[in-house]
């Protein structure tokens, strides 16, 4: 017993001396309160050893060995059972503060807001902050020593505890204190260990949250979207090769499945059905046998993720690749998530994290996903075999020297170093794709589709009732019509495809053979050229809606590209948008009809827009005919709802690329003389779509559907106004106010009552919370006409508080008690979704104080724009906007030191960040470093601070506007 008290004596004066050390390195010297707690309690546990080995001396002393060499009878000599259980209670009492106050230790020196927020951090030059942004966001390495040593703390005080209680206890049942006193005993000293229960809850609650943060809305909208395979095509991918394909450079793909290795190649031209054959292969229940056998009596996951060059950032980028795959395979196996997430797996296992609702959108930034799927191919005993199939690597939009690629090809091979992943890929055969898979095994499309080609034509000619009708056909003509069409056809499906249908439409009474092959040879073999001739064959009357139609397509994927939106679907251009923007004045009277009558007619409305893309933009347009097809079996209402939603898309990729680069210029001079605006066109719809739901939604649905089916859609509507306001300079002020009513309207409907408003469930980097009225709104969003318009009227209305507008920057006016912001106005024009260096100047000319603190943590606005300016230097997005939200606000006189007193050190900070821009913009960077070394660099200069403003000083008119951004040199 001695020895054992010894060694917990010895324990926590290691305890003081480490914590005294710790708080010596990371407070120069002052001790935390949380680690003045921990001394205290490891004070106390001395005093209670340093009293058992005084009373064990106290027994030695009594006598010879022989005289105590019974324990029973030591004890009864060291003390009474009250003392017994006190020193037992206050032991129990101390392990559980320690083992919390250890926890808020820990989360106190690694908590990187707290060490963001301390003024010592600010004082770190930009590559310590980066290192220290290093160290806490991959903090493996430094929690993992932290928790190893109070791991090892709390062991040797567990190992002791257990080691006593034993031996105590042992002397209690021999003193006859009886079963009631041990059950006690055990009770108060027992491990408090979470049962298995509450752990198993709470790995399957932090596996839900990481798969949830993983996932995003559109991961299998493009595979959903490529089109089934025409029945009996494709079959020979699961054969041995036939003697007429034996000689084809392809290798056998069901062998490769079973026992291949390496990546298998799927390649072909462009249409010629790749990602069909991909979808094909995948959802194939040969596949899954096959492979089965190749993992024997480990199950297979197949995953799989497809390429979209028209689609979310996430569907076109290296990061959306690893999240969809990642998150398959964690779905399947969640055990893996400790392993492969290690630091986001223990950050969600600390008690003080209370909401697990959504993870910081930096824990999915490319490197650390990188990370993550080096440590899944570097599991040893891997639970499960993987067969990957990933489509349209040519889609993945990587940077113009082709690094992005190469580092894609790098990541394949890596996945493929691993015994137990196979992955198949599909691509058209570019330079470096070729390079890098030449010793692969793999196959040519076009090379083996003649089959599936002749089958298609076939099926077509023998089912179509007017060629039943109007065609007379005996089996030579139609034979060698078939490998005409083949033969043109150079293995390109979509060709096939289209070539048919044209024909097919274009039949009329008297058509014969004749004709049916002399129009196939007045067609081109070539599909750029086949798309030339169709736009060829609209009617000119129509061509100025065909360039409208396009224009708003091409403007809401450009919106869709430009933006990241983490937790939206992919935004297309829907039937019924179309059809109510291209109608001069919808003949849609919203309040005075029926909802019978509203939605037959939105119905119809819906089938004309259907059938108009097809003769005005040539079927380069469409609604794919699976998604159309899907209603026949429905109720009117159900057909009405899918009707509504329905996506117009590209016919493919290469219609897509055909109609922005081939024809782009030639197709906006149709609306020359009638000037079109896509984004006003566009924003007028939706609002009137949102009218008409509020009518065709029998009932309330809730928050969830309110906030997905409603403001997700209204975040593009407010870019659309963003874009409007450059393209015509107006304020938009009519329709801004509108989508705001009508969104009120509908919260109130699908929520029931609620004091709150529509925008504060937007989902922006500033939190929708700190919205406090539509103009805040309009100032994070960049709507500067609109604001401005704002200013002047509110101002207006309150003639009697000359600084109503100047205490709007700082207050929520709404609120009868005028909280103070957290987030400022001017902080907010400020934003890294949509930097808008108009509405920051709007701000200030108005009074806005570009020294205010603002953020949660409170920080001068300078330093939230020095960081975000830095950021945007390294991405290169925004960095124009970025470079004048610099100008303007080193022109308003903003205290240039920041958080910082040092000028040295602030002198240092802003011209790093001005670097950032000098290789595009080196003239307009040298005139502000000019101006920064008059202000900080020589101390003889007194820095010049804002001193207020008034409003109207230099706003100018209504008419006028503001004044001009200085342009960029």
């Amino acid at each position: 017993m001695e020895t054992v008290t010894t060694r917990l004596l010895g324990t926590v004066r290691e305890l003081d001396d480490h914590l005294e050390s710790v708080d010596r390195t990371t407070s120069r010297g002052s001790v935390s309160k949380s680690s003045k707690r921990l001394i205290e309690i490891s004070k106390a546990c001395r005093m209670i050893a340093v009293d058992i080995l005084d009373r064990l001396e106290a027994i030695k002393k009594r006598g010879p060995p022989s005289v105590w060499g019974s324990i029973r009878q030591a004890i009864k000599i060291m003390w009474t059972k009250e003392e017994l259980d006190a020193l037992m209670k206050r032991l129990k009492a101390y392990i559980s503060e320690l083992d919390t106050a250890i926890l808020v230790s820990m989360k106190r020196d690694i908590d990187l807001q707290t060490l963001r927020a301390s003024q010592n951090f600010h004082k770190l030059n930009l590559a310590a902050q980066n290192i220290v942004d290093l160290l806490i966001l991959n903090r493996s390495v430094f929690t993992t020593a932290l928790q190893d040593h109070t791991k090892e703390i709390k062991g040797v005080i567990i190992s002791e505890q257990a080691q006593t209680r034993a031996m105590i206890l042992d002397l209690v049942q021999h003193k006859g204190l009886g079963q009631a006193t041990s059950a006690s005993f055990l009770q108060s000293t027992g491990n408090n260990e979470p049962p298995v229960d509450v752990i198993h809850k709470t790995e399957a609650r932090i596996a839900r949250t990481l798969l949830d943060s993983l996932s995003f809305p559109a991961m299998q909208d493009r595979q959903d979207e490529v089109a089934h395979a025409y029945h009996s095509t494709f079959e020979w991918i699961f054969d041995e090769p036939r003697h007429e394909t034996r000689n084809l450079p392809w290798n056998n793909f069901i062998h490769w499945l079973r026992d291949g290795r390496g990546i298998y190649w799927v390649n072909g031209k462009a249409g010629s059905g790749k990602s069909t054959l991909m979808k094909y292969i995948y959802n194939h229940k040969m596949t899954s046998e096959v492979l089965s056998l190749w993992s024997g009596t480990k199950p297979v996951l197949v995953a799989t993720f497809f390429f979209w060059n028209s689609g979310t950032p996430e569907q076109r980028s290296q990061a959306g690749l690893l999240r969809s795959l990642l998150f398959q395979i964690l779905q399947y196996q969640p055990k893996l998530i400790p392993s492969v997430f290690p630091d986001e797996h223990a950050f969600l296992q600390s008690p003080t994290v209370t909401d697990l609702s959504d993870l910081p959108r930096r824990w999915w930034a490319l490197p650390r996903l990188q990370d993550a799927l080096r440590r899944l191919v570097d599991i040893v005993d891997m639970p499960m075999n993987i067969c990957l199939f990933i489509d349209g690597l040519d889609e993945f939009e990587g940077n113009e020297d082709g690094d992005d690629r190469q580092h894609m090809i790098q990541l394949l091979r890596s996945l493929n170093s691993s015994r137990f992943i196979k992955v198949c890929v599909s691509s058209r055969p570019l330079l470096l794709f070729e390079e890098s898979f030449k010793k692969s095994p793999g196959l040519r499309l076009q090379d083996l589709t003649s089959g599936d080609i002749r089958r298609y034509v076939v099926d077509k000619l023998d089912t179509d009732p007017r060629i039943q009708e109007n065609v007379k056909l005996d089996s030579f003509q139609k034979y060698d019509f078939v490998e005409e069409v083949c033969n043109k056809a150079q293995g390109v499906f979509l060709w096939v495809k289209l070539v048919v249908r044209s024909l097919l439409d274009g039949l009329s009474n008297d058509d014969q053979m004749t004709h049916l092959r002399a129009r196939l040879g007045a067609l081109p073999s070539d599909l750029i050229d086949l798309y030339h001739h169709m736009l060829g064959q609209v009617d000119k009357l129509y061509l100025s809606r065909t360039s409208q139609i396009f224009q708003m397509v091409q403007t809401m994927r450009s919106i869709q590209s430009e933006r990241s939106f983490d937790n939206q679907r992919t935004t297309q251009v829907t039937l019924l948008l179309l059809a109510l923007a291209v109608e001069e004045k919808p003949n849609v009277d919203v309040d005075s009809v029926s909802e019978v009558w509203l939605a037959r007619n939105l119905s119809t409305l819906c089938d004309v827009m259907r059938r108009r893309l097809q003769t005005w933009c040539a079927g380069l347009l469409e609604v794919p005919d699976f998604v159309w097809n899907r209603v026949d079996a429905l109720d009117a209402e159900t057909t009405l709802r899918t009707k509504v939603t329905w996506e117009v898309a590209f016919l493919h990729r290469t219609a897509r690329d055909f109609i922005e680069s081939e024809v782009w210029s030639t197709m906006t001079e149709y609306t020359v003389t009638n000037p079109f605006d896509p984004c006003t066109s566009l924003l007028r719809s939706i609002i009137l779509l949102y009218q008409l739901a509020g009518r065709l939604v029998s009932n309330p649905l809730g928050y969830g559907l309110f906030k997905s089916e409603l403001v997700e859609p209204a975040t593009h509507a407010l870019l659309l106004a963003q874009r409007a306001q450059s393209l015509t300079t107006e304020a938009q002020v009519n329709l801004l106010n509108d989508l705001n009513v009508v969104m009120q309207r509908h919260l109130i409907r699908w929520t029931g009552p609620f004091d709150g408003q529509w925008f504060q469930y937007l989902d922006t980097t500033v939190p929708s919370d700190n919205f406090y009225s539509f103009a805040d709104v309009a100032v994070f969003y960049g709507l500067h006409h609109y604001v401005r318009f704002w200013v002047l009227n509110a101002q207006a209305r309150h003639p009697e508080d000359p600084d109503y507008i100047a205490t709007f920057f700082k207050e929520d006016l709404s609120d009868p008690d005028r909280i103070i912001r957290r987030i400022t106005l001017l902080d907010m024009a400020s934003n890294p979704d949509c930097p808008s260096p108009e509405t920051a100047q709007l701000l200030l000319e108005c009074g806005a104080n570009p020294n205010d603190q603002s953020g949660y943590k409170p920080l001068p606005i300078w330093e939230h724009i020095l960081h975000r300016a830095q950021a945007a230097a390294k991405t290169n997005v925004n960095i124009e906007k970025w470079l004048q939200i610099l100008d303007i606000f080193i022109n308003y006189d903003v205290d240039l030191r920041g958080n910082s007193s040092d000028r040295k050190e602030a002198y240092k900070r802003n011209l790093d960040t001005l670097e950032g821009f000098r290789d595009k913009y080196p003239v307009h960077v040298m005139s502000l470093q000019k101006i920064i070394d008059k202000k900080l660099h020589s101390t003889r200069t007194k820095i010049k601070v804002w001193a207020g403003g008034k409003l109207g000083s230099r706003l100018g008119s209504r008419k006028t506007g503001p004044h001009p951004i200085r342009p960029l040199g």
